[in-house]
Formats: structure tokens, sequence, C-alpha cells
């Protein structure tokens, strides 16, 4: 699975709805393709209206790349769609509604 991880930072609450590049990283941890998604910060969780990918195997990561384990991607199953949310304290990426 090639994962797709945002490449630029989280929009502050002022900013409204944004565009943001994500990148979807290669074989070698290298960004082989950029798009664009859109991403508003409300406060108390953030919106991502993210576009369909163009191919399998790839899906969007949510989460610090740089915490994992394995240093991979742990994603859903390619076509999930649902909600993440979470009652500990906020991080950059833990409230996040996928649609």
């Amino acid at each position: 699975m090639f994962p797709i991880w945002m490449r630029d930072p989280i929009p502050s609450v002022s900013d409204g709805i944004v565009d943001r590049e994500v990148c979807r990283m290669g074989a070698n941890d290298s960004c082989e393709e950029t798009m664009t998604i859109k991403v508003k910060n409300c406060q108390t969780f953030r919106v991502y209206y993210l576009i369909r990918t163009n191919g399998c195997p790839k899906a969007y990561c949510f989460g610090n790349k740089n915490e994992t384990a394995s240093g991979h991607c742990v994603c859903p199953k390619p076509g999930t769609t649902g909600n993440a949310h979470t009652s500990k304290t906020p991080s950059p990426t833990d409230d996040i509604v996928i649609n």
C-alpha cells in the first residue's frame, strides 16, 4: 500500500477552509505524487475533504508518520469511510471526519 500524507501544516481556526498538499509516498519513502485536499480546523475537531485516489493500492493515513513503530502506514482497507473520534487530549490529527 502506498500511504498518502499531508505535507502542509494543519490550518488555524481563523484560516477557514484551506487547500493543503498531500503526498503519495513511493517505495523509497519519497514523494511520488502530490494532490490537493481541503481542510478546515473547527477547533475541537478537523474536517478533511479527501479526493478519490486514482488507483490502488493507495490510502490516506492519519497520525504522526514519525511515531509509527515500523515506519509504515497502518490504514483501513481502501474505500473505507467513517468517523474517527477521540476523548484524549487533542493532537493535530486526533479528531478526523472522513467522507
